[in-house]
C-alpha cells in the first residue's frame, strides 16, 4: 500500500509518499474477501454481496475488520496521520487491493482503547491509480480553480435489470445540482 500524505506542516504545499506492507493481505486473503465462501459453501465475499448472493453487512464487516487490524498497514497509516497532523491521504492501492473499501477499514480509535473507527473518520481519503496520475490531476485542478464547477449528476441507475431503486437518490442528485449551480436574481445560472 502506498499512501500520498498531505503536507506535514501548515503552509507547506507538497505531499510526501510512504509505503506500508501487510503480510496478512495476500492475494488469497484478498480473493477470499472479494469472492469467499464459508464452510457450508455459501458465498461470503463483497462481490457476491453486490449481486445479492451474500450478506453485504457481513461481508463489509469482515473486510473492514481485517483491513483495519491494529498491527496492519492501514492502522499504521492512521497512527502516522494522527501523529503528524495529516488530514488528507491519497491511497494508491495495487492490484486487487483497489477493489476493497480501504477507506472504511476499522482502525484503532485514537485515545479510545479497544474502540475502532473507519479510517475515513480520521483522515480524508482519496484514491488514485498512481502517484504520477494524481500529481497531473492535482496540477490541472489548480489551473482551473477559478473556473465554475461542472458535474454530471446521475440520480438513479434504475431501471436496470440488475439494479434496485436507490431510495433518496433523486433528492441527493438535486442537492448536488444545487451545490454546483448558482442563483442570481432568483434565476438558476448554469455553471
Amino acid at each position: 500500500l502506498v499512501a500520498l500524505l498531505g503536507p506535514r506542516a501548515a503552509g507547506a504545499s507538497e505531499a510526501h509518499a510512504s509505503a506500508w506492507f501487510d503480510e496478512r493481505l495476500t492475494t488469497a486473503v484478498i480473493g477470499d474477501l472479494l469472492e469467499g465462501r464459508d464452510d457450508a459453501g455459501r458465498a461470503t465475499g463483497l462481490i457476491s454481496a453486490q449481486y445479492g448472493r451474500a450478506s453485504m453487512s457481513e461481508a463489509l464487516a469482515r473486510a473492514m475488520t481485517l483491513l483495519g487490524a491494529a498491527d496492519g498497514a492501514l492502522a499504521e497509516l492512521a497512527r502516522v496521520c494522527a501523529a503528524q497532523g495529516v488530514r488528507r491521504v491519497v491511497l494508491v492501492p495495487c492490484g486487487l487491493l483497489g477493489l476493497l473499501p480501504l477507506h472504511a477499514a476499522l482502525v484503532p480509535a485514537p485515545e479510545q482503547a479497544g474502540e475502532t473507527v473507519p479510517l475515513q473518520d480520521l483522515v480524508r481519503v482519496t484514491y488514485a491509480p498512481s502517484a504520477r496520475i494524481w500529481a497531473i490531476c492535482r496540477d490541472r485542478a489548480r489551473e482551473q480553480v477559478a473556473a465554475a464547477p461542472e458535474a454530471l449528476v446521475v440520480g438513479n441507475p434504475w431501471p436496470q435489470p440488475y439494479a434496485k431503486w436507490l431510495a433518496g437518490a433523486a433528492a441527493e442528485a438535486a442537492a448536488v445540482r444545487h451545490v454546483v449551480t448558482r442563483v442570481e436574481g432568483g434565476q438558476v445560472v448554469p455553471p
